[in-house]
């Protein structure tokens, strides 16, 4: 026979019953997450309807509690979520939430057999208090939350200044407008219970609802529950051992708690605490002033500031925690600046030595002693300078302290030296030396940079050698020019028996050969002379109109005839560069297709400019001739070089484009070459756009 085994049954059951459990805590969790202000608001509803039951119930004594004035304490913590902004709350929700801790202090007042003025009374002026606490609070607190010893301090002032708010409206059950004038003891312990009731409310409750997000590093559960049942069971050992001064087990708790767990936890191990003491059937204890005042009440005022003190200690210990973090997140990053710019010294080429006015060094880097050719000293003594063998470069001399160890100590703000240290296989190499004066706060220091110029110097002997040529070049076809004229002297000046002897084709040969000397000396001196200008110069920078300029140019260039040149001009736009350097750079790179061009096509070039990035205008100068070989787009404005295509039938010595290349680099803009849609080739540059 079949049946049900009571065992699988059973299972089931209780994974139905756990699935249950599962699906109404998430639920809970879904609500908590979506709408914590509306659970914290309900939660303070049913707290205001306990509080008003235990304030009633313990004035005629049928609780075994003392007398309590804490409505208002749930009141306040209930309006925090819906009361975001400075002053009253004047939100339609703000307004509800009022509406309904009113009706529900109300209400539970009259179930309990008060009249309507009592009931309307103590909640009112609950209410009021609660009101009053939260307006002056919020007015120079950002968040409910005490986040600073500052604010608590705050809240608890104001919770003691704003208690007696109730009086006015005997909001204080047993407390009437007579006990003012006639026991004012009494009225005095109503309001120090019903500032109690609103620090413990504040101090706890509220880091409860509104503490955000535990710290990262979360403590043990077990120790918070620990701490939990020690907060609940420490208040019942005070009246089980009388005359005894045992009160400090009251406080242990908190000051564990807020040595060693989060705020949140802090708040509630205190909120516990203050709870059990509520319920402890306390022995009698003497009366005060002069019997005016109860015993008790001295017990009362330490659980209500006891919170107060463990938050203290919890929100001192976390605002150390983050001054301790964030000054180690400081030295992390000075650490890692620190490292960083010792990698950047390191891997400098150039060498850098920090040292004092007495020699003594404090930072060197690797190319300082590459460079130096010997470790750097901890001191520079002019037995390392002589070590280093450095010669000064106006003689052949060993440099003298005053030379290289006076530099890296002397006065003055910045001084420059080179200096050459001879190679062991004669491969001199030239420094520079230069310092630099840097003053920190409590020194002065010297910053020595050390640079290799020995490519430098190369580069200025290569000019010299450069500067050779030139005269060599020049000198040919002046020599040249020289003995044509004389030749054609000699023709011209012969007599023959009729008188002087006319030019004859040999004599005008002659002429027209001293003529393109002249012409090919006049335009070396022009190239190199603009080159020199366009590398070294001084740029006098203006706005200049590019049509104005091709204006001048077209009628230096444009012919008629068989040989006709006919240049097109769309260029609108101003640049902001030097007139004559651009005139130089438009010209050559005009007359540059204008040699080249292909006279069967015709010799045309157009000029244009147009928009490029902002702040700059290019310019485009596009011809019909022989183009360019591919690999030459960019080897062609090197000096010296030509492209090898049709270059043969061209005179020239590629300073040119060179020219072009240096005038544009000057003025921070570029130049390239492509070929076009002609068979011809287009000259591309950009120079800084000026005010049209």
């Amino acid at each position: 026979m079949g049946g049900v085994d009571p065992d699988t049954s059973a299972d089931a059951g209780i994974a139905v019953r756990w699935m249950g459990v599962k699906t109404v805590r998430g639920a809970l969790e879904q609500v908590v997450r979506r709408r914590p202000g509306d659970v914290i608001t309900a939660a303070m509803l049913v707290t205001t309807i306990a509080f008003t039951m235990v304030q009633f119930l313990a004035d005629r004594g049928v609780l075994g509690l003392p007398t309590t004035y804490a409505v208002h304490a749930p009141m306040l913590i209930a309006l925090a979520p819906h009361w975001r902004e400075h002053g009253l709350p004047r939100t339609r929700r703000a307004a509800t939430v009022m509406a309904l801790l009113m009706l529900a202090s109300i209400i539970t007042a009259l179930s309990l057999g008060q009249n309507i003025g009592i009931a309307v009374a103590t909640a009112g002026g609950a209410l009021a208090y609660a009101i009053a606490v939260g307006t002056l609070y919020r007015r120079r607190s950002a968040s409910w939350m005490p986040r600073s010893a500052s604010q608590l301090l705050r809240l608890t002032g104001l919770s003691v200044l704003c208690s007696p708010i109730p009086l006015v409206v005997a909001g204080y059950v047993g407390v009437g407008w007579s006990t003012l004038v006639e026991a004012p003891h009494v009225a005095l312990v109503a309001c120090l219970r019903g500032a109690e009731a609103m620090i413990i409310g504040g101090t706890t409750v509220l880091p409860i609802c509104l503490a955000g997000r535990p710290a990262p590093r979360r403590r043990p559960l077990v120790l918070n529950l620990v701490l939990v049942a020690a907060a609940t069971t420490t208040p019942w050992l005070v009246p089980t051992i009388p005359n005894t001064p045992i009160s400090w087990v009251l406080v242990l708790p908190m000051v564990v708690a807020a040595v060693l767990t989060t705020i949140r936890w802090v708040a509630a191990i205190a909120f516990i605490s203050c709870i059990s003491e509520m319920f402890v059937p306390n022995p009698p204890y003497a009366d005060l002033w002069a019997g005016r005042l109860p015993g008790a009440l001295g017990l009362d005022l330490l659980f209500g500031f006891m919170p107060l003190f463990a938050l203290l200690i919890a929100l001192a210990r976390d605002h150390t925690a983050r001054l301790s973090r964030q000054l180690q997140e400081a030295t992390d990053a000075e650490q890692d600046q620190a490292a960083l710019l010792s990698r950047v010294y390191e891997v400098m080429t150039d060498g850098m030595i920090v040292a004092d006015e007495t020699g003594t060094v404090t930072v060197a880097n690797g190319a300082a002693a590459r460079l130096a050719g010997v470790p750097i000293p901890a001191r520079i003594s002019d037995d390392w300078v002589r070590t280093v063998n450095a010669q000064a470069m106006d003689a052949s001399r060993m440099a003298r302290r005053q030379d290289v160890g006076a530099l890296l100590a002397a006065s003055g703000d910045a001084a420059t030296v080179e200096l050459m240290l001879p190679g062991d296989h004669g491969d001199a190499r030239v420094l520079s030396l230069s310092r630099r004066r840097l003053r920190t706060t409590d020194r002065e220091l010297l910053l020595h940079l050390i640079t290799d110029i020995t490519a430098e110097r190369r580069a200025y002997r290569e000019l010299e050698s450069f500067a050779g040529t030139v005269a060599h070049d020049l000198k040919s076809p002046l020599t040249a020019l020289m003995g044509w004229l004389e030749t054609t002297l000699d023709l011209i000046g012969t007599d023959g028996p009729d008188g002087p002897a006319k030019p004859d084709r040999a004599g005008m040969a002659g002429l027209r050969h001293a003529q393109s000397a002249a012409q090919r000396m006049h335009g070396l001196i022009d190239d190199y002379l603009a080159y020199a200008v366009a590398r070294e110069g001084a740029l006098h920078l203006c706005d200049v109109p590019l049509d104005r300029l091709m204006d001048e140019l077209r009628g230096f260039y444009e012919t008629d005839g068989p040989q006709a040149v006919s240049i097109t001009v769309a260029a609108p736009h101003t640049v902001h560069a030097d007139p004559s350097l651009t005139r130089q750079l438009l010209g050559n790179l005009i007359g540059n297709s204008i040699k080249y061009s292909r006279p069967e096509l015709g010799t045309r070039v157009q000029v244009r400019s147009i928009d490029h990035e902002p702040g700059w205008v290019q310019v485009q100068v596009a011809d019909r001739g022989v183009g360019l070989t591919p690999g030459d787009e960019q080897r062609i404005f090197e000096a010296f070089n030509r492209s090898a295509k049709d270059a043969g039938n061209h005179a020239g010595i590629g300073l040119g484009l060179a020219l072009c290349s240096a005038i544009v680099a000057r003025h921070g803009g570029r130049i390239w070459a492509e070929a076009n849609e002609w068979g011809g080739a287009t000259f591309r540059f950009t120079l800084p756009e000026g005010v049209s």
